[in-house]
């Protein structure tokens, strides 16, 4: 799907339903405050998407490439970051309660008054 069909499928987004983003390119795309929760972004490209607020509790983000997303301020809380790549992303502020990070890539990463409870980061 090309850049504009994505960005009319996250303005149109029905809160109540699961989004399905799954192996597409979102680089560069503004889900800024974005209520996302229970997403699939599953092998997704993302560099440098921007999360910054969204509401992502949930969201799947197995195997994403998501380097230099922010997240900052995201609400990230029980979101499956499995073996994703995100390297240089910014995790400021961010809520993490129980996210999952097995086997992920998190090379220089911001983690700027960020709460840690529950975080499984095992590789």
């Amino acid at each position: 799907m090309n850049r504009e069909g994505i960005q009319r499928r996250i303005d149109n987004h029905d809160e109540g339903a699961c989004a399905n983003f799954s192996g597409e390119d979102i680089s560069r795309i503004d889900f800024s405050g974005k209520a996302l929760a229970g997403a699939n972004f599953a092998m997704v490209n993302a560099y440098k998407a921007d999360f910054n607020g969204a509401i992502l509790a949930g969201a799947n983000f197995y195997m994403a490439d998501l380097i230099n997303t922010n997240f900052s301020n995201a609400d990230i809380v029980g979101a499956n970051f499995s073996r994703a790549n995100l390297y240089r992303a910014d995790l400021s502020k961010a809520s993490i309660w129980g996210a999952q990070f097995l086997g992920a890539r998190m090379d220089e990463i911001k983690m700027n008054f960020l709460n840690l409870p529950s975080l499984k980061m095992v590789s």
